[in-house]
């Protein structure tokens, strides 16, 4: 699939072989609102495997540590998600097929589950500092 970007007046459209069009809608959402809503996300088969190397996931994690340090009403842009949407049956969840993205959304789902299993492990510990975690 080769995508080509068109620009008119305010409107991205990306031409799909041949006649198809698809227009895009950018939509600025928070990490946490990626996830409400029923979302679910997929890759397609056509996208290449997690490439991330040291330098890429060295750039996440200080990204992650200047927000640590800017407090908790500080906004960070990490980057843009294309995805192509399908709705299911019923139109109770909506598919979310990745088209660009899908290094940097799974870097943050891999972090976000070490970070849930790390804080299970920590509050099972008998510990007067659990009430802390």
């Amino acid at each position: 699939m080769r995508f080509s970007a068109l620009k008119n007046e305010n409107i991205k459209i990306f031409k799909i072989k041949g006649n198809l069009k698809m227009k895009v809608d950018p939509d600025y959402k928070s990490i946490g609102a990626l996830f409400r809503d029923a979302n679910v996300f997929s890759i397609p088969k056509y996208q290449r495997g997690y490439a991330w190397k040291e330098n890429q996931l060295e750039d996440f994690i200080e990204d992650i540590k200047a927000l640590l340090i800017e407090g908790e009403q500080s906004e960070h842009f990490f980057g843009s998600l294309v995805c192509s949407q399908v709705e299911a049956v019923g139109g109770h969840e909506r598919e979310n097929q990745l088209v660009d993205g899908q290094q940097r959304l799974t870097t943050f789902v891999i972090l976000a589950s070490r970070l849930i299993r790390k804080y299970e492990e920590l509050s099972k510990l008998d510990s007067d500092h659990v009430e802390y975690i």
